[in-house]
């Protein structure tokens, strides 16, 4: 069952990645990084559980940040520039496909509390839990709270992805966390920086970095996943202040008998940036190799290749088709009938 679990979150950590590449690359492609990554996020799982036994349940660092700065990393050699002038007007969304998104963020609303606690038990998982709730309630209002302000109005980017920030702000410190309050203020901050991040900072990064973000992982993933790493710093830290006694020390601090408190929060620390350096130099080697030998898609953000009746929305939500310039193609009418039918 473990093996499973562990299989699921390399599996999270693949899908971040691609949420940074999602248009820009060819299946084959995908296929080809995520085997690759893979091999890299085991051996840093490993380095960072196995050899320096950090603290880490939700996978803050080994997951979140870990995807994301591996996919973004890899992106740069994905034709950044093109991806950015979107010359066919294709890398976004429709009022319908948002809505419909939306379904998404719920359930992963509904779940991230069991994705951070499934490896805890007893009263760790509780707090596990509890504390994950309390986060990602603060992070879904903090956000939301900033876009009225900030726009007079709610942003669609900002309600799907920067309410999910304190699930993974408590990624790697929701077991060890005893005062709820801490959480939803760590939820708070996680949601005013992602969804600043999303109104703001993405569309300065595209300016004035080249630095294109299909999904927008930086601000839901990689940052967070930082701010969660440094807030577990934190919780490690104060351990002695929440937990009394040996017994609770040692459940909860794999090495406690042989590292005191000190050194703890130095491996922690050791976690974040080795997890940052190993993603981002496997995830640069993936993508020039990747990049250089399965050939790049001929047009960004299309469907077409893959998919039979694509069908792409205008800003106003009106259904186009490709294959016709806007004209409802004759085999969909064959197969689906007209309107009027």
């Amino acid at each position: 069952m473990l093996t499973i679990i562990e299989a699921e979150f390399c599996a999270a950590a693949c899908l971040i990645t691609m949420g940074a590449l999602l248009g820009k690359c060819t299946f084959p492609q995908m296929m080809m990084i995520a085997t690759i990554e893979s091999v890299f996020f085991t051996l840093n799982a490993v380095l960072l559980f196995e050899f320096w036994h950090i603290l880490d349940i939700g996978g803050a660092m080994t997951i979140h940040m870990f995807g994301c700065y591996f996919g973004l990393a890899a992106s740069m050699f994905y034709q950044p520039t093109r991806a950015i002038e979107d010359a066919n007007d294709r890398n976004g969304g429709t009022y319908n496909s948002q809505l419909i998104a939306m379904v998404g963020t719920v359930f992963l609303f509904m779940y991230w509390p069991s994705f951070n606690a499934i490896l805890a038990d007893g009263m760790a998982q509780q707090r596990a839990i509890i504390n994950t709730v309390f986060s990602i309630t603060a992070s879904a209002l903090a956000s939301v709270y900033l876009s009225r302000v900030w726009l007079g109005k709610m942003d669609m980017e900002v309600l799907l992805n920067a309410t999910l920030a304190g699930g993974v702000m408590m990624g790697a410190a929701c077991d060890i966390i005893v005062d709820p309050g801490y959480c939803m203020l760590a939820g708070a901050i996680a949601g005013l920086i992602s969804a600043y991040g999303y109104l703001v900072v993405n569309a300065e990064l595209k300016a004035k970095l080249n630095f294109h973000d299909t999904c927008g992982v930086h601000f839901l993933h990689g940052i967070p996943g930082i701010l969660g790493s440094i807030v577990a710093v934190v919780a490690v830290a104060c351990t002695h202040y929440n937990f009394e006694n040996e017994t609770q020390m040692k459940a909860l601090l794999p090495k406690w008998e042989s590292r005191t408190v000190g050194e703890q929060v130095g491996y922690q620390c050791a976690g974040i940036v080795m997890s940052l350096i190993i993603s981002l130099l496997s995830g640069g080697l993936t993508g020039a190799l990747t990049a250089k030998m399965i050939p790049m898609p001929a047009k960004q953000y299309d469907d077409t290749v893959n998919f039979a009746h694509v069908e792409y929305g205008d800003s106003e939500g009106k259904e186009v088709y490709p294959e016709t310039e806007g004209e409802r193609p004759q085999d969909y009418q064959l197969q689906h009938g007209t309107e009027q039918d």
